[in-house]
């Protein structure tokens, strides 16, 4: 659902912030989305959510203005796993 959400922001002209763990699968969707909606405003940072100090690295170094953020990150009893949630927080 992330992907799609951005997907959209960016075809709308909007800048998109990808947060991904993966490098590789980050990269991968980085080039789609600037690939299918033609927008340069589209960028990658590697953050491991499930790591406190790169959260705070990563928030402390962020100095974009922020409208919406989407999450698909959810933490399960079992483990660490990417769920479907779309939140918009900060929206203007």
């Amino acid at each position: 659902m992330g992907y799609e959400c951005a997907m959209q922001i960016a075809k709308r002209q909007g800048t998109v912030h990808l947060v991904c763990r993966n490098k590789i699968a980050g990269q991968k969707a980085l080039e789609e989305i600037k690939e299918a909606t033609k927008n340069d405003n589209v960028h990658l940072h590697i953050v491991d959510v499930s790591r406190p100090k790169q959260i705070l690295e990563f928030t402390n170094n962020f100095s974009n203005p922020l409208n919406v953020l989407v999450s698909t990150y959810m933490k399960t009893k079992r483990a660490f796993s990417f769920g479907d949630s779309c939140v918009n927080a900060n929206a203007t």
